[in-house]
């Protein structure tokens, strides 16, 4: 018995001494993100820039998170709108404000989408979000979401996903 103790202890003193000795390190905490989106307040370019066919905006936009991510996104950014197609791009950045799987504090992301209009009061559209940097305890958060939203007469709503990290 003490025989197979002895084997025990070695062993597991094993998995934690090479290891380290081969300069390996934990991999990073990555986790699969999702939820909901809503916008929650809306302020439009009142000088918008008209140049050929191309509508040209700065925007900010306040969206409610649920799911993986708690709390509030403001969003400052530009979208141009092709007038012939309908078709849009948005380029900016983003400051998140809330908890990340219960963990609390901001980050800050790129944010590009594209869209189309569907109708003269409805569009739909994606968008790639990369964290760049944080506070508090999602200080070293990092990864990128995907979102699909909508928008009608009534708002924006949408959904997201995509895959996270904390880093050491």
């Amino acid at each position: 018995m003490k025989r197979i103790i002895t084997l025990l202890v070695v062993v597991a003193l094993l998995a934690v001494i090479v290891p380290a000795g081969l300069g390996c390190t934990e991999t990073p905490s990555e986790f699969e993100a999702s939820g909901t989106m809503e916008t929650i307040a809306y302020l439009e370019d009142p000088n918008p820039k008209i140049e050929n066919s191309e509508l040209t905006m700065r925007n900010t936009q306040s969206w409610e998170f649920h799911g993986s991510q708690e709390g509030v996104s403001v969003t400052d950014y530009i979208i141009v709108f092709d007038t012939t197609t309908g078709s849009y791009t948005i380029d900016g950045m983003g400051t998140f404000t809330g908890t990340v799987n219960g963990k609390s504090g901001s980050h800050f992301c790129n944010i590009a989408g594209s869209g189309q209009l569907t109708s003269p009061t409805t569009s739909e559209g994606t968008s790639e979000s990369t964290i760049i940097s944080g506070t508090g305890e999602l200080a070293n958060l990092r990864g990128s979401l995907h979102g699909e939203f909508r928008s009608d007469e009534t708002g924006m709503t949408g959904t997201y996903s995509g895959t996270l990290r904390f880093e050491e």
